[in-house]
């Protein structure tokens, strides 16, 4: 089992600023640096495992749920369903007891 090492939040970004965009682990960063490589109309990035994963949750009616994207696969853009909703994602979510 993989852990889930942040989960990106909702820090508001100036995205005209690239020193700026270095907190990865904003929403804001994360549309400003991929929006032009996916089609983010219906999706956003909500969680990252340790860098490679990235997990998203899609809203629009074709593909609703939390999906992950091996960013190793490189160009293909291959998004694997995980679960159908967000709340089924947390309840899936295991803490380390801290």
């Amino acid at each position: 089992m993989d852990l889930i090492e942040y989960f990106y939040g909702i820090t508001k970004v100036d995205v005209s600023d690239e020193t700026a965009l270095l907190p990865r682990y904003n929403l804001f960063s994360m549309y400003a640096k991929n929006h032009h490589t996916f089609d983010m109309k219906h999706m956003i990035f909500i969680a990252s495992v340790y860098g490679q994963y990235k997990f998203c949750l899609f809203a629009g009616a074709e593909m609703p749920g939390v999906y992950y994207f091996d960013t190793a696969e490189g160009e293909k853009r291959i998004f694997h369903k995980f679960c159908d909703t967000f709340t089924e994602f947390l309840n899936l979510v295991v803490t380390d007891g801290a």
